[in-house]
């Protein structure tokens, strides 16, 4: 499974302001595969993971619903609309949001919690108060987990992811390389512990930056783990 992200994006003439009420395009609101921004990520990760499931569930209903569309004039419409229909996938009139506005939609509907309005500027500290997420570090796809809102470190754009691969944390998981380095740390500069072979089992008890903690000071790479 890829990491796929949903967000408001553009209006249907790639302007910010001006467009119709609506996904005129189908793409205004729609989902996108990882990518990378030039001005970094954040990311804000549910304490909860039903939260977190939530979360990607009302952003896919989001994009999945033509009747929201983008225009940075009209941002709050879908705020408004939400709490008409109840549902970001039962809004029946156009209506428009901005990337901002629209991860503060899927909020209360994945929690009943309304943040408050806020910009993408103002977004990582309007989330982190309502004690509901906790900041992880973003810095590639294999970072992100169903769920996770990113938002750029400098005024720009966020996203929620709406799917991930399952993280490895607490569960079992397969050797894949031939023979596997076990070190002291969660990178190549820590020293060498022991081997690993192909088709053993281990758990991982957490996770730093694509390297997991398979037991006291026991670290392998994620890459090789299934």
């Amino acid at each position: 499974m890829s990491v796929v992200f949903g967000s408001a994006r553009i209006d249907e003439h790639g302007k910010i302001k001006g467009g119709a009420a609506g996904d005129q395009t189908g793409r205004e609101v729609s989902t996108q595969a990882y990518y990378t921004s030039a001005k970094g990520w954040v990311g804000l990760r549910a304490y909860n993971s039903t939260v977190a499931n939530k979360l990607a569930e009302a952003m896919l209903e989001a994009c999945n619903n033509n009747n929201i569309g983008y225009d940075q004039n009209q941002r709050t419409g879908v705020i408004t609309a939400l709490l008409k229909y109840g549902s970001l996938k039962a809004i029946a009139v156009n209506t428009e949001a901005d990337c901002s506005s629209l991860v503060r939609a899927c909020v209360i509907q994945a929690t009943g919690i309304d943040p408050g309005d806020f910009t993408t500027a103002t977004e990582k500290a309007t989330l982190l108060r309502t004690g509901l997420f906790k900041e992880v570090k973003i810095t590639k796809a294999d970072d992100c987990q169903t769920g996770d809102v990113l938002v750029t470190k400098t005024k720009g754009h966020t996203v929620i992811v709406t799917s991930a691969p399952a993280p490895l944390l607490g569960r079992k998981a397969t050797v894949t390389a031939s023979v596997l380095h076990v070190r002291r740390g969660p990178a190549k500069t820590y020293a060498h512990v022991r081997y690993l072979h192909k088709g053993d089992l281990v758990t991982v008890y957490d996770e730093v930056s694509g390297w997991g903690r398979i037991g006291t000071n026991e670290w392998v790479s994620l890459k090789y783990l299934k």
